[in-house]
């Protein structure tokens, strides 16, 4: 009796895209309609390593201040592996890895490939607990 094997799990580096050239576009267009407070622009993520990393940086301004601290006390970087994480918190209480702005579209369609198009609630289930940025 021969036994069936389940199809192999997805690779998200060689599938064929998830979405159309034109659901990303519309997408891109939602983030830039859209702004939000949790979302780490290339730049933000350069200014929060910066503070992380620079002992001799000071702040001068309260706003300086205010990122200073927020960049201490929520994240950390591995600068062997590049990565920057958010910290736990009470909502998430594991690390999450920082998703910059021009990467949540190809995180998405790649938690979408890897549930095996799963679905809406299924992805953002995925997404939630294990990277920052994406709201």
């Amino acid at each position: 009796m021969t036994t069936i094997q389940p199809p192999p799990a997805p690779d998200a580096n060689t599938a064929i895209s998830a979405f159309s050239t034109s659901a990303r576009q519309t997408f891109d267009d939602f983030l830039e309609a859209n702004s939000s407070r949790y979302r780490i622009t290339r730049e933000k993520r350069s200014n929060i390593i910066s503070w992380i990393m620079d002992d001799q940086k000071t702040p001068t301004t309260q706003t300086e201040h205010n990122l200073h601290h927020h960049a201490l006390h929520s994240f950390k970087y591995d600068t062997e592996k590049d990565v920057l994480t958010f910290l736990p918190s009470d909502n998430h209480p594991a690390e999450r890895q920082v998703v910059v702005q021009e990467e949540i579209f190809r995180v998405i369609e790649q938690e979408h490939l890897l549930s095996k198009h799963a679905g809406q609630d299924t992805t953002w289930a995925s997404i939630r607990g294990v990277y920052y940025g994406i709201s």
